[in-house]
């Protein structure tokens, strides 16, 4: 995809994708190599070791073990290099997709449920974050600029459209519905990086998850300041209220003095602006003050941490880091 959307050799003020996405959305950009959906509505009943060779063969940037579902139990095989899981009953139509292989694929959505059967809750927000941001971590943990696949949003109103359409099978929901759309309720969306996805849940969730209940933050608004369009990493209060996440990449010569340009305008043009760093991020006491001095900035406060909400964040920290953060 990222070859499909390359900038024109003619274009004489190139930008890199994540900077096109960011400042003009994704509506023109070429997704013809991304799987698209199908009406298929049942899973196949088993799959083969030859096939799941060639399934292997033709994904050899998947990790292993692939997993392969199969509608029911007798379906299920003793695979080199893959495993099986049964995912039975129907599905609307959307919920598989086809790649250019002919290999089907969950959806985003369907993904999104399976994900969370098994994932601890923070590495699970950290994958619904990168199904709904402008960004993909490959194998090797660098990070690829990619458009949205879905949202927190979609997720919900397909597990709504699923629930549905059980009912009229009088099937029952697969296993992971309903933790699927309690964490959907908690994702955010349009994260640029690892790092702001991080620093987004670490704020925003709620204590009792080791967050610090501030309120949830938009994730790469733009904001017009005189004749000069912004994208700020995360805002508040329809913009008001900023935080800018200064990470490895700003810290050349040339984006730093962009940095400064940026940060000039937005508080001259009367909002409040925060900035926070790795040293921040990395540091529980760090991630204390920021929290302070955003709360402050929203009117908002941060009640004292009692040891077993301490251990909680220790957790939701761990969780979210494992996720392949890169600051």
């Amino acid at each position: 995809m990222a070859e499909s959307n390359a900038s024109s050799p003619y274009d004489p003020n190139p930008r890199p994708l994540l900077v096109r996405m960011l400042f003009e959305g994704t509506d023109d950009l070429d997704l013809s190599a991304l799987p698209v959906k199908t009406d298929i509505t049942r899973l196949p009943r088993t799959v083969y070791s030859e096939d799941a060779a060639w399934l292997s063969d033709q994904l050899p940037h998947v990790l292993r073990p692939l997993v392969c579902c199969v509608a029911s139990d007798a379906g299920r095989r003793f695979l080199t290099n893959a495993k099986t899981c049964i995912l039975g009953g129907g599905f609307p139509e959307g919920s598989i997709y086809i790649e250019r292989h002919g290999i089907w694929l969950p959806s985003p959505e369907l993904l999104t449920l399976l994900l969370c059967r098994s994932l601890p809750v923070g590495t699970a927000l950290m994958a619904m974050a990168e199904l709904g941001g402008y960004y993909a971590i490959g194998l090797d943990g660098l990070l690829v600029a990619a458009p949205p696949v879905t949202s927190s949003t979609a997720v919900g109103d397909y597990l709504e459209r699923l629930r549905l359409y059980r009912a009229d099978l009088g099937q029952r929901m697969p296993r992971g519905s309903s933790r699927a759309s309690s964490l959907a309720a908690l994702a955010i969306d349009g994260a640029a990086s690892p790092a702001e996805a991080v620093l987004a849940y670490l704020l925003c969730l709620p204590r009792e998850m080791g967050g610090y209940g501030l309120p949830r933050p938009e994730l790469n608004r733009r904001i017009a300041v005189d004749n000069e369009v912004y994208v700020c990493d995360l805002s508040w209060n329809e913009g008001s209220c900023l935080l800018e996440y200064q990470g490895g990449a700003h810290l050349s010569a040339g984006r730093a003095a962009a940095d400064m340009r940026k940060g000039n305008a937005l508080r001259a043009s009367g909002r409040t602006l925060l900035e926070a760093g790795r040293s921040e991020l990395m540091s529980i006491s760090g991630m204390d003050r920021l929290a302070g001095l955003l709360a402050g900035a929203l009117g908002a406060c941060v009640a004292p941490w009692s040891a077993e909400e301490r251990e909680l964040q220790v957790k939701l920290r761990a969780e979210l880091f494992s996720a392949g953060l890169s600051a």
